[in-house]
């Protein structure tokens, strides 16, 4: 089984990453999707402990936003990357991060 929680944070904030670490610690989900962070081209996720960071900011913001706009980024908890190889596809489309998961050979 694999566990995801998902978040459309409206923006990103310092107390929302405290928020994302105490669902993580709770939950301890397999995957976090984080929509809607609102960073720029080169802004980050803030590192949360044996996540691997996935994620898509926008190039360009939209005309009527004051800060970022859009954004997603996917935390892949690490005991998974012993399980499956992971490759971020897609990055020609504006806004859609796509992964691709795929079982490793060995197991």
């Amino acid at each position: 089984m694999i566990k995801f929680v998902t978040w459309n944070v409206h923006g990103w904030t310092e107390d929302k990453h405290n928020d994302l670490c105490s669902v993580i610690s709770h939950y301890d989900p397999d995957a976090a999707i984080i929509t809607e962070t609102h960073f720029r081209r080169t802004q980050d996720l803030p590192r949360v402990p044996n996540y691997c960071l996935f994620r898509k900011n926008r190039s360009f913001l939209h005309k009527n936003a004051t800060g970022g706009s859009g954004g997603v980024a996917v935390l892949i908890h690490e005991r998974l990357l012993n399980i499956y190889r992971l490759h971020e596809i897609i990055d020609s489309y504006e806004g859609i991060l796509g992964i691709t998961i795929k079982q490793n050979i060995w197991l």
